[in-house]
């Protein structure tokens, strides 16, 4: 919802709001100027940017090992 709030320009919770009151998030960015097309393209870059950042922050251990064999575990003494 963040991400849809700051491609209408509004904050979360108003979007929140007018969406509980009935408005699709295409009616509540007109409303707020945006067309939809504009809505589309901005949540395209939003989400692309997330999944970006995403792919990228793989923790380390989930790859110490070989793919398609089960991780190491080494025991605490």
């Amino acid at each position: 919802m963040a991400a849809a709030a700051t491609v209408v320009g509004i904050d979360a919770q108003t979007l929140m709001t007018e969406m509980r009151s009935g408005k699709s998030l295409a009616q509540v960015a007109e409303a707020h100027g945006k067309t939809r097309d504009q809505l589309k393209t901005g949540l395209s870059q939003q989400f692309g940017q997330n999944l970006d950042a995403l792919i990228d922050r793989v923790p380390p251990t989930r790859m110490q090992h070989a793919p398609g064999t089960p991780p190491t575990v080494t025991p605490q003494t």
